[in-house]
């Protein structure tokens, strides 16, 4: 990522007002130089989404494992020692009728040969990201669709579903198109994030068209709301 594209990333979160930096993820086939590594243990995939707010690092395959649902969702293998304990879980929420036994069997994956995941913020990341997270209010998640051009009604439009919130990134890297889940419980209880915040996830082709389209969309957003403003006002 040249200098110039992470100078226009770092202005992205203030143009859209944004309570918390967008993160960038990219899967690789083995840990880039000089970057470190998680400080202890995390209970699910989307732990470390808050993580990479703050800084960059390399997670392994087996540093997702706390998580069955993150493993298959990121794209790896679930070790024979730890698939009851997925079973488990999947069952578990079968039971609740929370997802039906055909939704567990075909839970979007990463695919691909990658090893581990590179984390950080997407202005800083150190290699290019497969795809960028935004954490936003609905108003916020419209800007930045309307930029990714996945609002328009002559298209497919964007995609938009609830659980598991981390199968975000496949459906997005699936697609190639800008992705949304409006959150799952188990993402509200691991990560803190407050009901009234989504999730945006953008593939890393369409991340340029965003950063480049951002302040038209903005700019054109603030002239509309003034003219309904006074529109409503004059009516």
């Amino acid at each position: 990522m040249s200098n110039e594209m992470q100078r226009k990333i770092s202005t992205l979160g203030v143009s859209l007002g944004l309570s918390r930096p967008p993160i960038g993820l990219a899967f690789v086939a083995q840990p880039p130089d000089d970057i470190g590594r998680p400080d202890g243990d995390v209970p699910s995939a989307c732990s470390f989404w808050r993580m990479a707010e703050q800084e960059v690092f390399y997670a392994t395959e087996d540093e997702h494992l706390n998580c069955p649902l993150g493993v298959m969702t990121m794209g790896f293998q679930i070790p024979v020692d730890r698939q009851e304990e997925a079973k488990t879980i999947v069952d578990t929420m079968c039971e609740l009728e929370y997802i039906t036994p055909e939704e567990a069997n075909i839970i979007p994956s990463v695919s691909g040969d990658h090893k581990g995941i590179v984390y950080g913020p997407l202005a800083q990341m150190p290699v290019e990201p497969d795809v960028a997270i935004f954490v936003c209010k609905p108003s916020q998640a419209m800007l930045i669709v309307e930029a990714s051009g996945g609002v328009t009604w002559t298209g497919e439009g964007i995609t938009a579903f609830g659980r598991p919130t981390c199968a975000v990134v496949p459906m997005a890297l699936t697609s190639m198109n800008t992705s949304m889940s409006v959150g799952c419980v188990g993402f509200r209880v691991y990560t803190g994030i407050p009901d009234e915040e989504l999730v945006i996830a953008v593939p890393g082709n369409q991340i340029q068209k965003i950063v480049d389209k951002l302040s038209t969309t903005v700019s054109a957003n603030s002239a509309l709301e003034e003219y309904h403003t006074q529109r409503c006002s004059d009516l």
